[in-house]
């Protein structure tokens, strides 16, 4: 801290920082932060259950199954299949939004009863983004049981 010197004839005044508006300053910017922040939803959040022990399944249950072959095709993007079925559309939005309303279909025609096991079968070289894509548009679709097969 600086201090005049008592020769000039004046008394020894201290000079200091004032605190007020450097703490007015931070409230500001403390506030400004607090109201624009922007919280993440979780992606690709299901709901996961553990299987529970049930009686064996009976031949019509077996062949009760929704398969998703996810394969990525260069030059084509994604190409959806459900149930060695291929699913139209010209762009990736058009064939995930396909895949969702098929999807609403099944849940829709099994109103009631437990839906079949939807199995996401991806390529060997297919990336993740695709699978992702896959497990989100089931989520969507509200479905639960589903499953992935090894590469």
């Amino acid at each position: 801290m600086a201090r005049r010197k008592a020769s000039e004839g004046l008394e020894a005044e201290e000079l200091g920082m004032q605190l007020t508006p450097m703490i007015d300053v931070i409230f500001q910017l403390l506030i400004f932060f607090i109201v624009n922040i922007k919280f993440r939803t979780m992606e690709g959040l299901l709901k996961a259950f553990l299987p529970q022990a049930a009686a064996q399944p009976t031949q019509q249950q077996k062949k009760k199954k929704i398969v998703i072959d996810v394969q990525e095709v260069e030059g084509m993007g994604v190409m959806l299949a459900v149930n060695k079925q291929p699913l139209g559309g010209a762009t990736e939005r058009e064939k995930y939004d396909a895949l969702h309303q098929y999807l609403k279909g099944v849940k829709d025609a099994y109103a009631g009863e437990k839906l079949p096991p939807v199995i996401i079968n991806p390529g060997t070289l297919t990336r993740y983004r695709f699978v992702v894509q896959t497990l989100n548009v089931c989520g969507k679709a509200d479905i639960e049981d589903v499953m992935f097969t090894i590469p």
